[in-house]
Order: C-alpha cells, then sequence, then structure tokens
C-alpha cells in the first residue's frame, strides 16, 4: 500500500559535523495506489529514451 525512503544528510554537508548538524532529517512516503492512478492518467513524463513514466511527488505547486 505504501513505499517509503528516508533522508540522511538533508543539510547537504560535506564534513561529518555539517553532515550531522539536524537532529533529524525526514522520510517521504508514497502511496502506491495514488502513483498507480497519476500513471494511468498520463501524469507521468519520461526522459529521452526511456519509457518508464516519472512523477513530481513534490506536492501541488
Amino acid at each position: 500500500k505504501y513505499s517509503m525512503a528516508c533522508c540522511y544528510n538533508s543539510e547537504g554537508g560535506t564534513t561529518l559535523a555539517e553532515m550531522i548538524g539536524a537532529d533529524r532529517d525526514w522520510l517521504s512516503v508514497f502511496n502506491l495506489a495514488a502513483i498507480e492512478k497519476a500513471v494511468q492518467a498520463g501524469k507521468g513524463r519520461t526522459y529521452g529514451d526511456n519509457k518508464v513514466p516519472v512523477l513530481d511527488g513534490r506536492g501541488d505547486k
């Protein structure tokens, strides 16, 4: 039903002190049914010769 991806180093640091500056990073949760519905509705975009649809999951703009 859901897929998840965690983010480490949200600070974008290059040293250990910079990378662990934030107490917490974040977790992105993907609703698989909503993704399938968006792909079927043609909301995905392909890049180059790749036929795999890519969705913009950053929310409403």
